[in-house]
């Protein structure tokens, strides 16, 4: 499988399988599995564990280009269909497969947005797992995104429209009480005056908006 770029060749072998992508030249057998010898198994799981390692690093290389889209139609349409960008289905596998090893480059590419995306809503924070898939990638990562997050988030400044992706994925990982508290302790732990102005501004987005009062006779 080549994703669009001719130096970067991704092998998908049977370990696919195992990685929940259901894509295998060779479905994977569980039962034959359970009843080699101890060695096969070892064997066999080593081949999984360096396959996947390969596929990671294959898929990190792709993510790290400049975007490269194809070209719209005549009339103004993808030629390729909806969300084929390689970059952008590089960043979605990277969230898929769970690759820690891949969270400084998404970090790199979390203001990426797939230009078939660009008449979505930027800052709406609902759609930051849709419009930006570094985003979503993160939150399936989980717990290995959470500090380099808040470290990005002491360096970000209010104005700064990067500081509500990662408060949206911030919050999509720990979950909203626990993101805050998170961010407390950060602006506690922080001896530096403009890292805690920026964490507190990163823990009000976080605070609901109190609703405006209903108009008499409503």
């Amino acid at each position: 499988m080549q994703l669009l770029r001719p130096a970067v060749t991704i092998g998908l072998g049977a370990s696919l399988l195992l990685l929940g992508l259901g894509v295998a030249e060779k479905p994977f057998d569980v039962k034959v599995f359970r009843e080699q010898s101890r060695e096969e198994r070892e064997a066999i799981t080593e081949t999984i564990r360096q396959e996947r390692a390969k596929i990671i690093n294959d898929l990190i290389q792709v993510a790290a280009t400049k975007d490269e889209a194809t070209p719209p139609d005549a009339h103004g349409f993808p030629q390729d269909g909806v969300w084929h960008d390689a970059k952008h289905l590089a960043i979605l596998l990277l969230g898929d497969l769970r690759a820690s090893e891949a969270v400084s480059v998404l970090m790199k590419n979390l203001c990426y947005r797939n230009p078939e995306s660009t008449n979505m809503p930027r800052l709406e924070p609902k759609y930051s797992g849709f419009a930006y898939p570094a985003a979503k990638s993160l939150s399936k990562i989980g717990m290995p995104a959470v500090q380099p997050l808040l470290a990005r988030l002491s360096v970000l400044r209010e104005t700064e429209p990067e500081r509500r992706i990662c408060t949206w994925t911030l919050k999509e990982i720990l979950g909203e009480r626990l993101a805050k508290v998170r961010l407390e302790m950060a602006v506690e732990e922080t001896k530096d005056d403009a890292a805690r102005v920026n964490l507190k501004a990163a823990l009000e987005q976080l605070e609901p908006k109190p609703q405006a009062a209903e108009p008499p006779g409503r």
